[in-house]
């Protein structure tokens, strides 16, 4: 009557052959990109009398007393200062221009900017506080001058046969 039952007798339990793997490492931050230098700068210390023709990008800090003709991005840092008819396929002044500035692209003048002369851009973003005296013409014919192909403000590189810029020269305006 009060028999004890048993229990049946717990199934074995096999020794695994192999080691259960490793939880999967975690993946790593992917490293924040690094910015890339600007290809050509002017220090704060630097005084240029003189124009200058770039084909990569442009960074100003220190004063230019001439004409600016630009491939690239042009940025005109605060303390820097320009004297002189800057074009350029991008244009950022966060310090003085006191000239006509040309852009194909962009023209952003931040709150610290002074612009005074004309400016022709595609587009043109102006910050409370900078200060813009002349005028401004936007859209795609104003970044163009006076030709309806906005390329037409910019350098032309010429290439020798390794593909390197060996002279550069105006493309014709308003033809």
């Amino acid at each position: 009557m009060f028999a004890r039952r048993r229990k049946p007798p717990a199934p074995e339990m096999k020794a695994l052959a192999e080691p259960m793997p490793a939880a999967p490492p975690e993946p790593e931050a992917a490293p924040e990109p690094v910015p890339e230098p600007c290809a050509n700068v002017i220090s704060d210390d630097a005084r240029i009398n003189g124009s200058i023709l770039a084909v990569r990008d442009l960074e100003i800090a220190g004063i230019v007393r001439g004409d600016i003709e630009c491939h690239g991005r042009v940025e005109i840092r605060e303390g820097g200062e320009v004297h002189g008819h800057v074009i350029a396929r991008e244009l950022v002044i966060a310090g003085l221009v006191e000239g006509d500035v040309d852009v194909a692209g962009r023209l952003g003048i931040a709150s610290t900017g002074r612009l005074h002369g004309d400016a022709s851009a595609r587009t043109v973003a102006i910050d409370e506080g900078a200060e813009v005296t002349g005028s401004c013409s936007m859209g795609l014919r104003a970044a163009a001058g006076r030709s309806a192909e906005p390329e037409a403000l910019f350098l032309r590189k010429i290439m020798d046969d390794d593909d390197d810029p060996v002279m550069i020269g105006r493309t014709a305006i308003g033809a």
